[in-house]
């Protein structure tokens, strides 16, 4: 095979596989991270049995989606900067290459008694239902990119 005729097709492998890989999954990125944070309650106070801790703050939880390659991220567990999150989250998806794997994670201690569903503002299931809805809307982008 000849250097040119491989050159040729390197480009065209990066072309027409590579980059749109790279491309659906920073979508897919940033799609999993807003919908994380969209299902994700916010502490409301009025409606717990006991009072809120001194200085507590609603949103912790939400805020606290945080999104790394290679490994899971273990920020600063009281931010309550949701656009903080979100920001890390593009600079992620912006740098994500195919050989990479993307990690979204939340580190605060009740985040699992939140998806289980210990939370009146939200139904069990959190995660799941906010990786079901990811999963359509990157078929649906995929899709689009294909017409």
């Amino acid at each position: 095979m000849s250097k040119d005729f491989r050159k040729q097709l390197n480009a065209a492998y990066e072309r027409k596989v590579i980059k749109p890989l790279e491309i659906a999954t920073s979508k897919a990125i940033l799609i999993a991270e807003a919908e994380l944070t969209r299902m994700t309650p916010v502490g409301n106070p009025d409606l717990w049995k006991g009072s809120a801790p001194p200085g507590y703050t609603g949103g912790t939880a939400k805020s606290n989606w945080w999104t790394e390659l290679g490994s899971p991220s273990t920020p600063d567990l009281e931010n309550d900067n949701a656009s903080a999150a979100d920001a890390q989250a593009a600079a992620v998806a912006a740098r994500y290459k195919v050989d990479q794997t993307a990690f979204i994670s939340n580190n605060l201690p009740y985040i699992r008694r939140l998806d289980e569903g210990h939370s009146t503002q939200a139904p069990e299931g959190i995660i799941d239902a906010a990786l079901l809805v990811t999963k359509i809307k990157v078929e649906e982008f995929i899709k689009s990119l294909k017409t």
